[in-house]
């Protein structure tokens, strides 16, 4: 009985053993270079030639060599970093020739903007990408009082532009820029003309209907969205014999064209086209603009294209889901009307005691600040008296 007990409890010891794990690869030849791979098992290998030892202990040393990494423009390898990461902001990254390798001690790649410039965007390739803010001083503008946009390093393209001008001199605005003065802004109100001469007003949010006079369209196929305190836009619409393509209304790519000629009630022209002419600040008075024509969509029949052409241009600038958001960039991202300048206050003359034949002979009637003064060809002649000159007045006040 005793040697069954000792038995037993040998055969639950082994049970209590631990199983070894082998390698998952095996080689039956051993590296001609000495460096062993990882988790392979060398069948026979165990020798004096490889082991350098008929008794051992011995010692395998692991052998490593640098990584090569590739850093294009835009991105560098930042200090005790395996991978490489986009340039950051306030830094420009020229991409660097051939490889480099790991690095505890500096960013590689990596160049921080000019004295003066501090800051670009992230992923900056050149220093002429490093800027600063614009002033009166930098900026160069004639006649500004004030400036916004960007002054960049070397040959980078200024973004300066006035914002305000001195006395004498007005803001001419030039090409207002929608896509950050509107954005993604949801409209509130939007209205329409179509080809039959019917406006027609939809309210979204904000305020109530306004009527049509608030939007200052009269002409057919004319529409306006109004977006509270960013302002409105106004624009037309056009049913066109060319055909276009909108991605099934995703708007990623519409079809855009920089001209239109046919127009609406020619037969065919079923393909509805939009295009905006009028951006008006909120409070102020209507910039002209331009931008192409973009492709709304296909009507069924010609005969109803004129009926929903301009309402449907409208309601996709309205809303700001994404895809109509993609519809609103193809305008807001391509519009048109030059950069804003400083333009000199043109003045009215009144010219007591001329005839206005002898002021219109000299182009009299008007002066450009800082420009020429023309008096009239002559002064209306009074009896008894002797002309001795115009002074102007002084106002009141002054």
């Amino acid at each position: 009985m005793k040697s069954k007990i000792i038995m037993t409890s040998m055969v639950g010891l082994a049970f209590a053993m631990p199983a070894f794990a082998v390698p998952s690869k095996t080689s039956e030849t051993f590296p001609q270079n000495g460096q062993m791979q990882e988790d392979t098992k060398y069948i026979g290998q165990a020798t004096e030639t490889n082991l350098h030892s008929y008794e051992g202990p011995v010692t395998a040393t692991a052998n490593y060599t640098d990584t090569p990494y590739t850093v294009t423009a835009g991105n560098y390898l930042p200090m005790s970093s395996e991978t490489v990461a986009q340039c950051t902001s306030g830094n420009y990254c020229p991409g660097i020739n051939g490889t480099v390798n790991y690095s505890t001690s500096a960013n590689q790649g990596l160049t921080a903007c000019p004295n003066g410039y501090p800051n670009s965007l992230a992923g900056a390739t050149s220093d002429t990408e490093c800027y600063t803010a614009c002033t009166v001083a930098n900026a160069g503008i004639d006649h500004a009082s004030a400036v916004s946009g960007n002054d960049y390093y070397g040959t980078g393209v200024d973004t300066c532009v006035p914002t305000e001008c001195v006395a004498g001199w007005h803001l001419n605005p030039g090409a207002p820029d929608l896509a950050t003065i509107i954005g993604e802004t949801l409209g509130e109100n939007s209205s329409s003309i179509d080809s039959d001469g019917w406006f027609g007003e939809t309210h979204y949010s904000g305020g109530g209907n306004k009527g049509q006079a608030y939007y200052g369209i009269t002409e057919e196929m004319s529409f306006a969205v109004d977006y509270g305190n960013k302002g409105m836009i106004r624009g037309k619409a056009r049913c066109s014999t060319q055909s276009g393509d909108n991605q099934s209304e995703a708007y990623t790519n519409p079809t855009m064209f920089n001209s239109l000629t046919d127009a609406t009630g020619q037969p065919g022209a079923k393909y509805c086209y939009c295009q905006l002419d009028g951006y008006t600040p909120n409070g102020g008075t209507m910039q002209p603009i331009s931008t192409p024509w973009v492709f709304e969509g296909q009507m069924a029949f010609e005969s109803t294209c004129g009926d929903y052409c301009a309402g449907y241009c409208a309601e996709n600038l309205v809303y700001d889901d994404s895809n109509k958001l993609r519809f609103r960039a193809a305008f807001f991202n391509n519009v048109t009307g030059g950069t804003p300048t400083c333009d000199a206050n043109v003045i009215s003359i009144t010219w007591d005691g001329a005839d206005q034949t002898d002021i219109d002979a000299n182009d009299a009637g008007q002066c450009t600040y800082g420009g020429d003064i023309n008096t009239p060809k002559k002064a209306v002649h009074v009896p008894g008296k002797t002309f001795v000159g115009w002074t102007f007045d002084t106002p009141s006040g002054n």
